[in-house]
Formats: C-alpha cells, sequence, structure tokens
C-alpha cells in the first residue's frame, strides 16, 4: 500500500510549514508529509516523472528508511527532511525547469519586504 502525498504544495490557509533553501532562494514547503511518516513510522519514496525525447520516465527512489523525531526535536528533524527533499527536487527542477508546474507564485511570502 502506498500513500501519495505532494511534498512541494503548501496549504492555501493554515497548514504547518517549514521555510528550507531551495534553488538558492528561503521557500514554504509543508511539514504534513514528514509528520506523517514519523506517525506511521513507514518508510519515504520520492517519485518525480519527467518527459525526456518524447517518453515519460518515472524515478521511484528510497528518501528515507524511517522518519523518527520526539516532540523536543520534531521541528529541526522535519526541517532537515525538508531541506534534504528540497535539494532532490532541485536536481530534478534544474534538470528539466519547464517540467515543474506551478500556477500561483511559489516564492511569494506575507513578508512584504519580500
Amino acid at each position: 500500500e502506498w500513500l501519495a502525498i505532494a511534498g512541494d504544495r503548501v496549504p492555501l490557509h493554515g497548514g504547518r510549514k517549514v521555510r528550507v533553501d531551495f534553488l538558492g532562494h528561503a521557500a514554504a514547503f509543508p511539514q504534513g508529509p514528514w509528520l506523517l511518516a514519523g506517525l506511521l513510522k513507514c518508510p519515504v519514496n520520492l517519485l518525480m516523472c519527467l518527459k525526456h525525447n518524447g517518453r515519460y520516465r518515472l524515478t521511484i527512489e528510497p528518501f528515507a528508511a524511517l522518519i523518527e523525531w520526539k516532540r523536543s526535536t520534531r521541528e529541526h528533524v522535519i526541517a532537515q527532511w525538508t531541506a534534504r527533499y528540497a535539494a532532490r527536487l532541485g536536481d530534478f527542477c534544474l534538470e528539466a525547469p519547464q517540467q515543474w508546474f506551478n500556477f500561483y507564485p511559489f516564492w511569494k511570502t506575507d513578508d512584504p519586504a519580500s
């Protein structure tokens, strides 16, 4: 059995987020995938799909055998796993930048100075 969660989509309103570096800029990512994986004590795999020469290439790779956190370390552990995920997502985005689709300003923050 598999449960798929988009690791790069934050809830529109509310929801727990963590800001990490993504392609050289701070970006918000959801905490949900890492919270749920820790609660379920299940492995995490990455699934990516890129189109190359008219064909789709599906990549599934092991990402974490187990995500463990305690209440006192939860925020730190989630930030670490999110940063690792953002780095791996960045690799795929650099390989095929026109294939990461966003229909909203991904790097927008609520901070008027940004």
